[in-house]
């Protein structure tokens, strides 16, 4: 800017005679760790000519104040100030209250006095009124915190020293336009924040790299829950541990929602001071490892200070920040979005003698394939996420939830491996009867037979339209038989409602039992599954190529509008879920289901697949009796 070297020195002499932190040095008494306010410091500012200085940022000694120094030289355009700050005397927030005041009293201004120092914030953590909150808050970090902690064990590429090194280094990356608006579009959806989004994918990268489902990660809070402690210069910042417990059978719509309340009820309790949560939590360290988590995560706004003096006595001077190559590796990995301007930028701080440059950048490659693949379907399950760029898969040599074999068989082809081994067992039963596994086998292969002899070919789409009943599964495995996908519709729903979805889906076919709904209008190709037609078709195995990639159903949300909305599934997703399922719960031929919701919703198809996979038994009931506790209640204890 157009400011001397002596100018620039009056404005930060007063800014540490305005601000005590900055004139505050740290001692050791008698083992305990004091800080010192001394009456008057003097800061003098270091002239480096027209060179920029390489080895400017260096340690301090915290026993003399004050705990910064300041540099200036002059650049191509013009003067150029450098400061660096020790971080036990200030913190982001503090930084731009130093930038703000700084530029004030260059313009002339005279600014009002100091009402509260750092010092007033000490001796009030330490009073008893201080202390009060600071029970509740003890109270639920160490139920957030409870049980076996985990230890996050990332696939680095060096051994890990015996005693933790601090050597690190950054990489970086600017998000694209596109992906700045799908992100922000995603937070606008599903009503998070930046940082909860932000959070969300960092939280399921390190989940798929390491294959643990507990995951600790910390994230920083400016630590000021008080309006009084707004215009305070001094180290407030505390460090909240975020625990994130993730089932790779959810959607990531859901896994999003649930995260999200779970980092306002952590804020709630940000108060509670790091170094007392380790006490309580944490009190056997590790020197290879920081305490309690290793990686970070955080989201900053870094948008630059930009004001202008011209003659009229305005100011001139634009301060920015000057970027030296980040030498911290503190944690194993330290993941910022940082916002400046209109664009995203993520920064990757890594330690260098656990991981090398090009694990560093498969990471940040691995964290945008993850953004790009939930933006494009929130609704997939968070096994179905893949790291596939050549960089990514990297990482993945020692992920074992990755390594996982893909399916490679649909449900339909299982489901006759099955069909073969339990034919006499009951598969599908309702209130009216039941199917062995044999009987449900032949009756689908007629259906499938029909839809293909009809016309009805692979990847078409079938609407199944009918009320809770046995029948549902014939149409749904034959409609699998048939390579084509199928459609659930409510017949309890508004005739406009399924209309529109007809109509939207663009279905081939509808299978129901009896007539359509009365009042809904439907001028496509409708088979009833009781018609004695069906049961003319052959009831062999229907020989169809079948490929994991085609889709399975389609299933019809409220979209963001409220307009019902269609989402693909494809078989691959559908099997996935099933086999993590089958082996969560580890059903066997002894377990059975029952269907007590729409099999229009997705939750149906928890209860509906994996049971007859298994040679279980499946209870599809009416939707009078699975609303009434009393009368489902008989039919389980019926049931046995």
């Amino acid at each position: 800017g157009g400011y001397g070297i002596e100018e620039v020195g009056a404005a930060l002499q007063a800014l540490v005679n305005r601000h005590e932190i900055l004139r505050t040095s740290f001692e050791e008494r008698e083992g305990v760790p004091v800080q010192i306010v001394q009456a008057s410091v003097v800061l003098s500012v270091t002239a480096y000519g027209d060179t920029m200085p390489v080895d400017f940022v260096k340690p301090f000694d915290l026993s003399v104040a004050p705990l910064l120094r300041a540099g200036y030289y002059n650049g191509e355009l013009g003067g150029v100030l450098l400061l660096d700050i020790h971080h036990i005397i200030t913190d982001g927030l503090s930084q731009a209250i130093l930038q703000d005041e700084f530029i004030r009293i260059l313009s002339g201004e005279t600014l009002a006095p100091v009402v509260f120092q750092y010092k007033d914030f000490a001796v009030h953590e330490q009073s008893a009124a201080g202390q009060l909150p600071l029970a509740n808050d003890g109270a639920y970090w160490t139920d957030r915190l409870s049980g076996e902690l985990p230890m996050l064990e990332l696939p680095i590429d060096f051994a890990r020293p015996e005693v933790r090194s601090l050597q690190g280094a950054s990489a970086g990356v600017r998000l694209s336009a596109d992906e700045v608006l799908l992100l922000r579009r995603l937070c606008s959806e599903e009503e998070v924040t930046l940082y909860m989004a932000g959070l969300s994918l960092w939280l399921l990268l390190l989940w798929r790299v390491s294959g643990q489902e507990d995951i600790i990660t910390g994230t920083p809070v400016s630590g000021r829950q008080h309006a009084d402690l707004s215009g305070i210069v001094g180290l407030f910042v505390n460090t909240l541990a975020i625990r994130s417990r993730i089932q790779a059978g959810k959607r990531y719509v859901e896994y999003l929602s649930d995260l999200k309340q779970e980092v306002l009820s952590d804020f709630e309790h940000e108060g509670y001071p790091f170094e007392l949560l380790l006490e309580a939590v944490w009190p056997h360290r590790d020197r290879s490892r920081h305490p309690l988590f290793d990686t970070m995560f955080s989201v900053q706004n870094k948008n630059a200070f930009w004001q202008e003096m011209g003659e009229d006595g305005e100011v001139s001077a634009e301060i920015s920040e000057a970027f030296f190559t980040d030498r911290g590796g503190k944690f194993d990995l330290n993941l910022r979005l940082v916002e400046y301007g209109e664009d995203i930028y993520l920064h990757l701080g890594y330690n260098t003698t656990l991981f090398t440059v090009e694990t560093a950048h498969a990471l940040l490659d691995g964290y945008r394939e993850l953004m790009a693949s939930l933006q494009a379907d929130k609704l997939q399950y968070l096994f179905d996420l893949q790291l596939l760029s050549p960089a990514s898969r990297l990482l993945l040599s020692t992920a074992p939830l990755l390594d996982s074999p893909a399916p490679v068989n649909t449900y339909s082809s299982v489901f006759e491996g099955r069909a073969a081994k339990s034919g006499d067992t009951i598969a599908v039963k309702d209130e009216n009867g039941f199917l062995s596994y044999a009987d449900l086998n032949c009756k689908a292969n007629q259906l499938a037979h029909y839809l293909y002899s009809n016309g009805i070919v692979a990847g078409s789409v079938v609407g199944v339209l009918l009320p809770p009943c046995k029948e549902m599964m014939v149409g749904i495995i034959g409609i699998f038989k048939a390579g084509c996908a199928y459609l659930p519709i409510d017949t309890s729903q508004p005739a406009a409602r399924i209309e529109h979805i007809l109509s939207d889906s663009d279905v081939d076919c509808v299978v129901t039992v009896g007539e359509l709904p009365e009042g809904l209008e439907y001028s496509g190709m409708i088979v009833d599954l009781l018609s004695p037609f069906l049961q003319e078709q052959p009831v062999n195995n229907l020989l169809l190529p079948q490929d994991v990639d085609q889709l399975a159903y389609v299933i019809y949300t409220s979209g963001s509008t409220g307009r019902p909305k269609g989402v693909p599934i494809a078989q691959k997703s559908l099997m996935n879920y099933v086999n993590w399922f089958i082996e969560e719960v580890q059903y066997d031929e002894s377990d059975s289901t029952i269907l007590t919701s729409s099999f229009s919703f997705d939750l149906g198809h928890t209860v509906l697949f994996p049971v007859l996979l298994c040679g279980g038994c499946l209870h599809i009931v009416s939707k009078d009796l699975y609303l009434s506790p009393s009368d489902l209640s008989r039919y389980v204890q019926s049931a046995g």
